[in-house]
């Protein structure tokens, strides 16, 4: 799982950076709101359900849709706000395969104990 510590941590940087920015200084809620639950994935992956992914990746098109061209000065070199939506991508299929995967697991445990009992 380090792929997705690894893009959560730089998409936590790429955050901290733009809240700095005046031109993001009308979505620093959004922006605020979006760093925590990212800080709330890498403290316990769990968290990251299929309603807690979509909503993140919601509010991650809003910024994009909204600044999608805007670039800012990140570890020596301009970086594009679209670049945050990408990093998430990869993340969001991970956890979203993990959570399917979950779910089937439960489910044909839920049927062999079915077929125990029955």
């Amino acid at each position: 799982m380090s792929m997705i510590n690894d893009n959560l941590n730089k998409m936590i940087e790429m955050l901290n950076e733009i809240e700095k920015i005046d031109l993001y200084k009308d979505d620093i809620a959004l922006i605020k709101k979006i760093t925590n639950k990212i800080n709330d994935i890498l403290k316990c992956e769990d968290i990251a359900t299929d309603e807690f992914l979509d909503e993140l990746n919601k509010d991650l098109e809003l910024l994009d849709d909204k600044y999608y061209t805007e670039t800012f000065w990140l570890n020596g070199e301009f970086t594009e706000l679209h670049d945050l939506t990408n990093l998430f991508i990869d993340v969001y299929s991970v956890l979203k395969r993990r959570n399917k995967n979950k779910y089937v697991e439960n489910l044909r445990n839920a049927n062999k104990k079915k077929e125990l009992i029955g």
